[in-house]
């Protein structure tokens, strides 16, 4: 009888700490940049553009041209989005001269509210022709509704989570 007593309270004491443990609030999911994955859709003699698997209804494209890519967003119909970062001027990120995807996924923040998810930002790793060639950053971009800004860029998926999870609003 006290070890069905035991069990009993231990079964209890799980079942109280394992149903008011919170869901996490920020989620991430991952997409494929991999040649492996992605099919050249358009080439021509300095450039290309291939468009890899979609994710969350987003079309995702990498344009490559003269040792230089970039990402590009299409949801739908909708207007395409570049994630070039020499674009990126007001976010006060290092200088690019020729900037390229060096990874091969992108990270694809999501909130969660009640079990819906919502895209609050994209994480990927760039380089740039102008750094040494062991120097990539991850480059962090906020999406907000339909419109996606760059934040900055840093070393560490921590540090990228952290920009994006703390609601850090696009530059002005």
């Amino acid at each position: 009888m006290a070890k069905l007593r035991i069990l009993l309270m231990v079964s209890i004491i799980l079942l109280a700490v394992t149903a008011s443990a919170d869901p996490p609030r920020f989620v991430s999911e991952y997409s494929s940049l991999s040649d492996d994955s992605c099919k050249m859709i358009e080439s021509g003699i300095d450039y290309g553009v291939q468009r890899c698997p979609v994710h969350d209804g987003y079309n995702v494209y990498i344009y490559g041209g003269e040792g230089t890519s970039s990402i590009g967003l299409k949801k739908g119909k909708g207007k395409e989005i570049s994630l070039y970062p020499e674009r990126t001027k007001a976010s006060k990120l290092p200088e690019f001269s020729s900037p390229y995807v060096s990874g091969d996924r992108i990270e694809w923040r999501y909130e969660m509210t009640q079990g819906k998810k919502t895209l609050v930002g994209l994480i990927y790793r760039v380089g740039d022709q102008s750094w040494p060639k062991e120097q990539t950053y991850l480059f962090i971009t906020r999406v907000t509704g339909t419109s996606f800004c760059p934040l900055g860029l840093v070393k560490t998926n921590e540090e990228a989570r952290a920009m994006l999870d703390s609601g850090n609003p696009c530059p002005k």
